[in-house]
């Protein structure tokens, strides 16, 4: 498969076809894992909070649409990779092709947003492992504070944060989902056998609790599928670059995940109806099963912390590349290549490759110590990023899940309209050959809703934002 990856502003390299597409080792069905173990994570737990401030009918639509919009971004994104040479897909260099003087403000936004997100992980975690210690009958001074326990899931997701391929960590995304699995057996089993009379209130099934309510849910609903930040590293490590398959990852990861939310979320919310809390593990009383679901939490968040450093990671490799090359679209396109070619384990011989690989190595190990060192000392120091979170997640999240994939589809498609920029785009993509002057119907569908995806990110943006500034003003 051969792609045009040049800027669209600028020539290519000299030497900019000594550089080869990358081609990936892994599967469909790791990349399904992964980014379904990133969009599962511990917001399940507040979807029957989420669904009482909307009731029943409002609450499943709007988990249905949030699920959508968040496909919709994926798939977009999918098509967006095939205009990078195969193996190179990343916001970074899909912005240096449509909008270049804004590279580095998309890749900090992504990597500000990732950290925080695995910081709230292990903050999670120094909340939660005490609570599971003392069922057990560990009350040592030590045991029941929270430092010795981000300390300890410190040793465990550090290690896991220097691997390199997503797929590497398709083993732990497993143990997480089937940690997942158990959290929904446990709610459902509870809705059938656990008798809630006295700690129940009203169900409403068509009535919003209020307008502000239902504004407040929206950004659980809207989150709760953020996974973007790994697709591309995802479709970079898959051999096949097809539509078909990007259906496939679409529908496999999204869509579970959907169901997931709804069947917690119905199912808590008519447990406990109108009484429910932000937490619907912390409803039920004292049981070993409770305390089981408790654990499978911690493992939850404990494995879901590796796939937020590693868009992290790139993201700051990015910026990294963008200083060393003084912000020249030429250099920075061939120097983040060939970057990437040493990620993949494809390196060739170059004259000037011995610098990169040797540069490559040093920022792998230098920026993930800064990363993991920073979490450790963040989630020590704060107690709550709730303010932090809110803000970063309706900004970083909506730009990722949203905004950018909406703007670049949008771009390339009136790029190759006009300029036919990639020969090979239409029968990659599509499966079938068309002339350069044919602008298909599917194009024109493809970029409305590449616009309708832009404006309604730009929409959650402003509503979620300005609920967080009356909220957290």
């Amino acid at each position: 498969m051969s792609h045009s990856y040049h800027s669209l502003d600028a020539p290519p390299p000299a030497d900019a076809e000594s550089i080869p597409p990358i081609r990936g080792k892994s599967t469909d069905g790791a990349a399904i894992i992964n980014l379904l173990n990133t969009i599962v994570g511990a917001g399940i737990l507040a979807m029957p909070f989420a669904i009482k401030q909307n009731g029943i009918v409002l609450g499943v639509a709007t988990i249905s649409f949030s699920a959508l919009a968040a496909g919709m971004g994926l798939y977009l994104q999918g098509l967006c990779s095939l205009f990078v040479r195969d193996g190179h897909a990343s916001f970074f260099q899909l912005s240096q092709k449509t909008y270049p003087s804004l590279s580095v403000i998309f890749d900090l936004a992504i990597a500000i947003k990732c950290f925080g997100v695995g910081v709230s992980y292990l903050i999670i975690l120094g909340d939660l492992m005490p609570q599971i210690a003392n069922s057990f009958g560990i009350t040592h001074s030590v045991a029941a504070t929270r430092s010795f326990w981000i300390l300890i899931s410190f040793f465990i997701v550090g290690p896991l944060s220097f691997l390199k391929h997503l797929d590497s960590l398709k083993y732990t995304s497993v143990i997480a989902l089937v940690a997942v699995g158990y959290l929904v057996v446990i709610v459902i089993y509870q809705f059938f056998f656990f008798d809630s009379s006295e700690h129940k209130g009203n169900v409403n099934i068509v009535q919003p609790q209020s307008l502000a309510a239902v504004l407040k849910a929206l950004p659980v609903f809207i989150f709760a599928f953020t996974c973007h930040q790994n697709m591309f590293s995802s479709l970079n490590e898959i051999p096949v670059k097809k539509e078909a398959n990007f259906r496939k990852i679409v529908t496999f990861s999204i869509g579970p995940a959907a169901i997931v939310y709804i069947m917690v979320g119905l199912a808590g919310y008519l447990t406990f109806g109108d009484k429910v809390g932000g937490n619907i593990i912390a409803m039920y009383p004292y049981s070993i099963k409770i305390v089981i679901g408790q654990i499978a939490i911690a493992i939850l968040v404990l494995f879901s912390y590796p796939l937020q450093c590693h868009p992290c990671r790139a993201s700051i490799r990015n910026i990294i590349n963008w200083i060393k090359t003084r912000n020249s679209i030429e250099n920075i396109n061939e120097y983040a290549e060939l970057e990437e070619e040493v990620e993949q384990g494809e390196v060739h011989s170059h004259d000037h490759d011995s610098e990169i690989i040797h540069d490559h190595h040093s920022h792998h190990l230098l920026i993930t110590s800064v990363i993991v060192a920073l979490s450790l000392i963040t989630a020590l120091k704060v107690h709550s990023l709730e303010v932090m979170l809110a803000f970063v997640g309706s900004t970083g999240s909506t730009s990722i899940s949203f905004i950018l994939p909406g703007l670049f589809t949008y771009k390339l498609l009136t790029l190759q309209r006009d300029q036919f920029i990639n020969p090979s785009f239409h029968e990659n993509f599509y499966g079938v050959k068309t002339l350069d002057s044919q602008f298909s119907i599917r194009d024109q569908i493809l970029r409305a809703a590449a616009i309708f995806l832009f404006f309604w990110g730009l929409l959650v943006l402003v509503v979620c934002l300005g609920i967080n500034i009356v909220t957290f003003g």
